[in-house]
């Protein structure tokens, strides 16, 4: 019966650079290129991921932040509760897609920039309560040099009901300066 020698044979990852061949070195260089370029590509991808997050999700100015702070609104305010029904039965959601199992319903959303460099926010999604259903428009100002969106309007409109606005500037003689958010709209210091 032949014996079969189990021991590994030294690879030349264990060897000094000064023992390696030619050969060996391009190897031994172009498997570590490999995995520092691996390691740096995945470094990349997480700041990617990470930055999107924050714009999308955390940011004061993201359109979920956005969304929730109207939904808090609507949901505050009494001239909405009387024709949607009770603050915990609300529903809030975005354009209905053609798949009935879908649960995520995107927001529609867009931004755009006129000739004067003024930023203009524009959002519309469904809210649904116990009594009837709705659909919230919210349009934001930023004028250049500004941090923060000013509302321009925000309402509420039921089928058959008298619009609701919670905010319009064109019925006010002047716009008030909102107090600046920091990070996760608190100020640290």
């Amino acid at each position: 019966m032949q014996q079969i020698n189990l021991t590994r044979r030294p690879s030349t990852s264990q060897k000094k650079w000064n023992q390696l061949t030619t050969p060996q070195k391009v190897v031994r260089t172009a498997t570590t290129g490999g995995n520092v370029l691996t390691i740096l590509a995945g470094m990349a991808l997480t700041g990617v991921v990470v930055t999107m997050f924050y714009l999308e999700v955390l940011s004061p100015d993201s359109k979920t932040n956005w969304f929730n702070r109207a939904v808090a609104r609507v949901k505050a305010d009494e001239r909405c509760l009387r024709l949607l029904g009770k603050k915990s039965s609300i529903k809030a959601y975005g354009e209905p897609t053609g798949d009935r199992w879908t649960r995520n319903r995107p927001i529609a959303s867009t931004v755009k920039v006129d000739r004067h460099g003024v930023e203009h926010f524009f959002m519309h999604f469904n809210v649904e309560g116990d009594v009837d259903r709705g659909v919230v428009q919210l349009h934001l100002v930023k004028r250049p040099g500004q941090d923060d969106y000013d509302y321009k309007y925000l309402y509420l409109d039921v089928k058959g009901q008298r619009r609701v606005y919670l905010e319009n500037s064109d019925n006010k003689p002047t716009t008030p300066k909102h107090e600046k958010r920091g990070l996760f709209g608190v100020r640290w210091g």
